[in-house]
Parts: structure tokens; C-alpha cells; sequence
């Protein structure tokens, strides 16, 4: 059994459509039961035209509208707050603590015993490490 498509079919016209102005809109042939958008490219401000056809092709509706940016109303954008962040002055300052802490010492001032400006590294005596006192040289 077969039953009537109740629902009428609109076919759509996807995209838009540039043109120059609304006569060129009236002048657009339209499918059966189409919608179509046209936005006018040589206007100063945006406008944009919706037109569509009845089952006949005929056009049903035309109308013209002029946007306004309502960007802000839908897609508020705000900075992001840089209080849970830290700056690169306060980073280098915790750092610099932090290294102080681990190291000793002051602000460049390099921590080592003083062994007249050599280095030794830990060499083998007897079998065991000996280990030696290392000079840092800033």
C-alpha cells in the first residue's frame, strides 16, 4: 500500500549567490520550490536578498534585509585572564631562588671550595672513588 508524501518537498539552493544588486536577483530563475540567498557585492554596506519559487517555479517571496554585525551579541571573545599565569620576570625570579636554595650563596656568586682554580674529578685509588672538591668558575 502506498501512501501520499504528506510533507510538501523544498528543494534548497545551498551557498550563496554574489550579484550586483536586486535586479539581478529578480532576474534569477529559480527550480520549483527552491530557496536562494544572494548577497549584493558592489553595495557599501552588507545586504543580502532571500528569493524563492512555488511549485510552479514562479517566485513566491523576495525580499531584501541590510546586516548589522551583531558579532559581539554571539561570539563574545575576552581576553584571557592572565592572573593564573606567571609572568617571565616572576619565573626568573622563582628560579633564581629556587637555585639559590639548592646551590647556597648569593645572587652571582659561585659556591665551591677553593682548590686554586683546578679541577679534580674523582679517580681511582685502590680500588675505591676518591672524591674530590670541584671549583666552579663563574
Amino acid at each position: 500500500m502506498n501512501y501520499p508524501n504528506v510533507l510538501p518537498k523544498t528543494n534548497l539552493v545551498y551557498g550563496v549567490n554574489l550579484v550586483d544588486g536586486p535586479e539581478a536577483v529578480k532576474q534569477a530563475e529559480l527550480q520549483p520550490n527552491q530557496i536562494a540567498v544572494f548577497i549584493d557585492r558592489n553595495s557599501p554596506t552588507v545586504v543580502f536578498y532571500l528569493k524563492s519559487s512555488n511549485e510552479y517555479g514562479m517566485t513566491k517571496t523576495l525580499a531584501a534585509y541590510e546586516g548589522n554585525e551583531v558579532t559581539d551579541k554571539y561570539f563574545s571573545v575576552s581576553p584571557p585572564n592572565m592572573d593564573k599565569y606567571v609572568t617571565k620576570d616572576d619565573l626568573k625570579s622563582i628560579l633564581t631562588e629556587t637555585l639559590k636554595d639548592i646551590l647556597g650563596g648569593k645572587e652571582n656568586e659561585c659556591t665551591s671550595q677553593p682548590n686554586n682554580g683546578t679541577t679534580n674529578s674523582q679517580q681511582p685509588n685502590n680500588g675505591s672513588l676518591q672524591s674530590n672538591s670541584v671549583r666552579i668558575k663563574c
